[in-house]
């Protein structure tokens, strides 16, 4: 027989299993990897996982009286332009709030050399560097290819910068294509160079000289005094402790959520399950037929939808923030999901912040909000349309393929991939895109308050920063996510600094709930050819945009 158990070891063994309650003042973190601009899953981590769960434990940490001190270790983290600018406001926060701030950064990106320049102190590993090298735009085009495969592209496009069908059509930048893509990367750089020169106290030439020549490996960066030292994370951690004094053991960052969610859930029970809603439109923007294409669009589609008019009749909701990162697709779902996000805004305030890129059919979906928070870095606008197909007929031959028709109605040939279309049909395209681009200028003016002289001036397809947009009225101020969810306390009624809970949408599935689902094997799904062929012959209107931007 045991015997009773003594309550002592009982309260003993809750307690560590529960997150042990020891005294702490140096908090850890390590930033690797992509952070997710979705709903974090249930379970716990080393490391955060998504950007809105780091944005939360830094603030956590910002107003925590018993943490005195941060070591970020950078390893190879994908961080969005938005995300890196957000992150690197967070730090100087901290730092403002008194805490000793040092991030060790193994080989860091640009983005992530921006976002760690912001701390008091800052380390590189031995065998680590700094990519500062300059910025650049590649946009590769398959003209040449396609041609030899004998396939034809035919789109129209309305906006004289919605270069997306050029990639198909040309060998190299339009005119409009290159001068969009210099001013993009002079707007970039221009903050980046600013950034580097506020860290380290330089002034603009000195910046712009060392940010041009890298990249550095770890003893040129300590050299051209990018970075203070070269070390390891764990030895800049004990340098660190022994600075402030801290003998304790430094806090692991799982542990630290656990204990600043019990907090903030004791914090919270006044607010007696009233809560503001953070909802996610990440990704392409596809309805469901674009499942196989566009491998889990559909099913956000379907999903961010379903939250959108789930969240009108929830009464405990008393505010939602929108966090859009995406650039847009199919133009007919971008404007399904606008509608429903203006019936949401009619019935509570709606905030929208803008990720990375919200550009084209995600800048429209933000149309419905209230207000529209972006970074000076966001990649936004994109107001056009595109429309047109892909002619196959000279591959077919070459594959030894024929197809005959038989047909009624004059415009048959706008869904072959097989007959050439005629002028008259070529019309046709080009207004039904002239017709999508009037009501989404329309849509701008009318939500932006912008009149019909200037909308044509800033709606002609171009992507804009979110530094521009906020000169020609295309967003109502420059912030992040954290400065989206202050402002939509407010407009609930609420103070801004209240720990009013952030209740993210959709609701992630409790750990039970996943133990109970059915175990499925995940394998990769083949596109069907009969779905790709669906996309290349038929005409489609996009809001999408012009192309896959990749800065670096």
């Amino acid at each position: 027989m045991w015997g009773k158990v003594p309550f002592h070891f009982v309260s003993e063994g809750l307690r560590r299993f529960l997150g042990s309650r020891k005294p702490y003042a140096t908090l850890f973190i390590e930033v690797s990897g992509e952070l997710l601009e979705t709903p974090p899953p249930p379970w716990g981590a080393s490391r955060p996982r998504t950007f809105a769960e780091l944005v939360a434990v830094l603030r956590a940490a910002r107003c925590d009286p018993q943490l005195r001190a941060l070591l970020l270790s950078f390893q190879d983290a994908h961080l969005g332009w938005a995300q890196a600018f957000e992150l690197r406001r967070c730090i100087a926060k901290l730092k403002d709030a008194g805490k000793h701030v040092w991030v060790v950064l193994a080989h860091a990106s640009v983005q992530e050399y921006v976002a760690a320049s912001a701390a008091g102190k800052l380390f590189v590993c031995p065998a680590g560097g700094v990519e500062l090298a300059g910025l650049a735009i590649e946009t590769m085009f398959f003209a040449r290819a396609m041609e030899k495969l004998g396939v034809e592209a035919y789109f129209v496009q309305a906006g004289s910068y919605k270069s997306a069908a050029e990639v198909f059509t040309r060998t190299s930048m339009s005119p409009a294509h290159r001068e969009m893509a210099e001013q993009l990367v002079d707007d970039l750089y221009r903050q980046v160079v600013s950034a580097v020169a506020e860290s380290r106290g330089w002034n603009g030439e000195q910046a712009h000289a060392v940010c041009s020549r890298g990249p550095f490996s770890a003893a040129e960066a300590l050299e051209a005094k990018l970075v203070d030292e070269v070390d390891y994370p764990l030895s800049a951690g004990e340098k660190l402790q022994k600075q402030i004094g801290d003998a304790l053991p430094m806090i692991e960052y799982p542990t630290y959520v656990r204990r600043r969610q019990r907090e903030l859930k004791r914090l919270s029970k006044r607010f007696r399950k009233r809560c503001v809603a953070l909802l996610y439109a990440s990704g392409p923007i596809m309805p469901d037929g674009y499942g196989k294409l566009f491998p889990g669009a559909a099913g956000r589609f379907a999903e961010f939808q379903r939250c959108l008019r789930q969240l009108v009749e929830e009464a405990g909701v008393k505010a939602v923030v929108i966090r859009i990162d995406s650039p847009g697709g199919s133009a007919v779902a971008s404007d399904l999901l606008w509608h429903e996000v203006e019936r949401l805004a009619q019935a509570k305030p709606v905030v929208v912040s803008l990720g990375s890129v919200a550009a084209s059919g995600g800048y429209y979906l933000a149309l419905g909000g209230w207000l529209v928070v972006a970074e000076a870095v966001t990649l936004t606008g994109s107001i056009g349309v595109l429309s047109g197909r892909f002619r196959l007929r000279r591959l077919y031959d070459h594959l030894g393929i024929d197809k005959d028709r038989v047909e009624r109605g004059a415009h048959t040939a706008l869904h072959s991939d097989y007959a050439e279309l005629s002028e008259e049909e070529a019309a046709i395209l080009q207004r039904h895109a002239e017709e999508f681009h009037r009501r989404f200028k329309e849509l701008v003016a009318h939500a932006r308050h912008i009149c019909p002289e200037k909308i044509e001036r800033i709606a002609n397809g171009r992507v804009w920063t979110g530094e521009r947009a906020l000169q020609m009225g295309l967003v109502d101020q420059l912030g992040g996510l954290e400065d989206a969810i202050r402002e939509a306390k407010q407009l609930a009624g609420f103070d801004p600094d209240d720990p009013i809970p952030v209740v993210p949408f959709p609701r992630p599935r409790s750990l039970i709930e996943m133990l109970l689902r059915p175990v499925r094997r995940r394998q990769p799904v083949p596109v069907p050819p009969r779905a790709l062929l669906d996309l290349l012959e038929r005409p489609h209107a996009w809001a999408i945009l012009p192309y896959q931007l990749t800065i670096r």
